[in-house]
């Protein structure tokens, strides 16, 4: 694989020489260039001229790291704001649930927004994901005919609050059903007790927790 050389041409050196050292430079960029895009000697398919200069994926060095801002760089350590301008870069952070990295957006005025957090969303029944801001969703369901109570486990434990806890109940008539969040013991980061009478009209009991 060829060097990139950026001194060339040395201009000491007769051209007939140092050309080698110029076609060396340019298959380098081409390969450089080829790590996130389609490289530029690509003239297949479309748009006109073929696929030169798309993109394939994004890599991104971390901005910020845990070693650079122990022990884990959250809340990170954001590039300068340019005014006019929108930054979009990933920091190494301890979110409170993996080490990893998190994309972020910070306008040219500095406003600085979480875009991802380090876990994996659960698309299920009883499942969670993340929303911007470093906010943490989650959701479920329970079958509540004829009980009185029911203790609930997040699928995944909040790391840092409970923000808000939110209980709707299905029922097949009109009975007066209680319907309530137990306060002992008291919803914390990892669950919740659910209260209610014992019907048989009562069927479903839907949640949703939001915290960080």
């Amino acid at each position: 694989m060829p060097t990139y050389q950026p001194n060339i041409p040395i201009g000491s050196v007769p051209f007939d020489q140092d050309y080698l050292n110029l076609q060396g430079n340019f298959q380098q960029l081409n390969i450089a260039y080829g790590v996130d895009h389609v490289p530029f000697s690509n003239t297949s398919g479309t748009p006109p001229g073929g696929q030169s200069g798309l993109h394939q994926v994004i890599h991104m060095l971390a901005n910020s790291t845990l070693a650079g801002n122990p022990p884990n760089n959250y809340p990170i350590v954001p590039p300068t704001a340019v005014g006019l301008t929108g930054e979009l870069f990933t920091s190494q952070s301890n979110d409170g649930y993996n080490p990893d990295e998190i994309l972020w957006y910070q306008s040219g005025g500095g406003r600085l927004s979480q875009l991802t957090s380090n876990i994996t969303p659960l698309v299920s029944g009883n499942g969670y994901t993340y929303l911007p801001g470093g906010i943490i969703y989650q959701w479920g369901s329970f079958n509540a005919t004829s009980i009185t109570t029911f203790a609930v486990t997040f699928p995944i434990a909040f790391a840092k609050n409970l923000f808000n806890l939110q209980v709707t109940i299905q029922q097949n008539s009109n009975s007066t059903i209680r319907n309530s969040i137990a306060n002992s013991p008291a919803p914390s980061k990892t669950g919740f007790t659910w209260t209610g009478t014992n019907s048989s009209d009562l069927i479903k009991v839907y949640w949703v927790a939001i915290g960080n």
